[in-house]
């Protein structure tokens, strides 16, 4: 009808255009992949492109906020958020796209870009590449058999204790890697494994300390291959132990000591054990060891040297050296440690000084 007015349009001017503007805004944003909807293989294949760009030794900061905002949201796609677990269907998901897709892949680029990374983009990378390695679901084992397939990450990332700036980075992924025994084989048995001796001796502390724990991880986690790894390879081996224990450095001697114990005295390496408690060079250590100035690693010393005299098959040679000490080694005895509240202790020193005293003259 002709007398009805025309409703009027209430948008103030020029809100059209804006509303039109951020539209287009929104679609372009979509478009370059800006949205933070991605799905989780999006956001793998970005962390990866990503991690691609970091090239030469300062690159942008842009870059790097990029590299850092992808694998945040990789991370929360793997290991869920504020202490919610990803659903289990998304984690299988997520594990796939690292591991699976292009090459070389996100778990490899993790390792190789490492050095490249900030501070906290470090720790995500570490915790991504540790979160694909950490599940035992038989699905989710992707990760252990591609590390497997290129034992040379395995190399790369042990390497990493030569750079101070990653060095406890590495450490993790390698003890996440360890608690696979096809993997600890495979740095047992890789030519990298003997870089530890020297790597457990660095000048800094932190690191040094570090190596150690991975050292001693290697060499107790999984036993059997531990001991066909020692019996394959004694004399090569305990060429480099020895070094550590006659080391300047009282925590690399103390050290050295307990573990050497610790392997010995398992069962698992019961051959290795027969094997060193012959030998006449390793009782002359002990005894040195045993009146050492620090009375830690006297007794550290203590639970090796008991495992020679308490052998009821010890060769002549190893006879003849107690019995030529013998007089020294019960005086010394008799009042080693007599402050220690250790009832095994006391009652294994008791044994050790009946065993000398039965020594024929």
């Amino acid at each position: 009808m002709s007398f009805l007015l025309k409703k009027k349009d209430k948008t103030p001017k020029g809100t059209e255009k804006s509303l039109t503007s951020v539209s287009s805004l929104s679609n372009l944003s979509s478009l370059v992949g800006l949205s933070h909807h991605k799905s989780a293989p999006e956001n793998v294949a970005a962390a990866r492109e990503a991690l691609l760009s970091l090239k030469g030794p300062a690159p942008s900061d842009k870059v790097k906020e990029h590299v850092a905002k992808y694998l945040s949201r990789v991370k929360v796609h793997l290991l869920g958020s504020d202490g919610t677990p990803p659903t289990g269907g998304q984690e299988i998901e997520v594990v796939h796209s690292i591991v699976r897709d292009n090459t070389p892949p996100l778990l490899s680029l993790l390792v190789q870009k490492l050095p490249n990374l900030e501070f906290e983009a470090r720790k995500d990378a570490v915790q991504i590449f540790n979160g694909v390695l950490h599940s035992y679901r038989s699905e989710l084992q992707d990760g252990v058999e591609y590390v497997h397939k290129y034992p040379e990450l395995l190399t790369e990332i042990a390497s990493g204790y030569t750079n101070i700036e990653i060095a406890l980075n590495c450490g993790a992924m390698l003890r996440e890697c360890i608690k696979h025994e096809k993997l600890a084989r495979d740095l047992l048995f890789s030519p990298i494994f003997l870089q530890f001796f020297q790597w457990v001796e660095l000048k800094e502390f932190e690191a040094a300390s570090d190596a150690f724990t991975t050292f001693k991880e290697i060499l107790t986690t999984h036993k059997a291959v531990v001991a066909e790894y020692i019996e394959a390879h004694y004399d090569e081996f305990f060429e480099h132990y020895t070094l550590l224990l006659k080391s300047a450095n009282y925590v690399t001697r103390r050290l050295s000591l307990k573990l050497l114990s610790e392997i010995l005295l398992d069962r698992t390496n019961g051959a290795v054990m027969t094997r060193y408690i012959k030998d006449l060079e390793n009782l002359k250590l002990m005894m040195l060891l045993l009146k050492d100035q620090s009375k830690n690693i006297q007794y550290e010393a203590f639970h090796v040297f008991k495992v020679f005299v308490a052998n009821p098959n010890k060769p002549p040679d190893i006879i003849e050296m107690l019995k030529h000490n013998k007089s020294k080694m019960l005086r010394y005895l008799g009042n080693f440690h007599n402050d220690r509240e250790d009832e095994q202790f006391k009652q294994e020193k008791a044994v050790l000084c009946h065993v000398l005293q039965e020594l024929p003259e």
